[in-house]
């Protein structure tokens, strides 16, 4: 008996840790953080670029908390690495809504930019101190 109920245990929490890995692949775009320490999920992610040498976005959405839309701007010809976020710097940014408020401090990294299927992956935190905003264990995945 104590057999089964390991197994049932393990069969479910493998599971769940599967499911886990397939719900953070781009086959659906997604974007989720930490904002001053409550779980903030898009219900809408957009990824869009434009054109030779401009800039890939990505736009997230949700209609919940003290963030209603996050925005990540990177070059168009980005390399997987980790980038700093400044404020008045715009080559790799986040900005928040509603307010249009750059990030101050913080860090963008790429771990995934497949310019053949146009598919950008990666982590992100940051602050804007001037508003009291907290961003942690950010992670996104969009096709742009």
């Amino acid at each position: 008996m104590k057999t089964s109920a390991l197994f049932l245990t393990l069969f479910l929490l493998t599971g769940l840790a599967c499911k886990d890995k397939l719900d953070k692949s781009c086959d659906a775009n997604f974007l989720e953080a930490d904002v001053n320490n409550v779980f903030w999920q898009a219900e809408e992610v957009t990824g869009f670029s434009f054109g030779v040498g401009g800039n890939i976005t990505i736009q997230a959405k949700a209609n919940f908390g003290q963030v209603r839309e996050i925005v990540i701007q990177v070059p168009m010809d980005v390399t997987t690495g980790t980038y700093q976020l400044q404020t008045g710097v715009f080559l790799h940014s986040i900005v928040v809504v509603p307010g249009a408020f750059q990030a101050e401090t913080g860090e963008l990294t790429i771990t995934v930019h497949d310019t053949t299927n146009k598919i950008i992956k990666g982590t992100f935190f940051f602050s804007i101190p001037s508003e009291g905003l907290s961003v942690e264990a950010g992670s996104f995945c969009a096709k742009y």
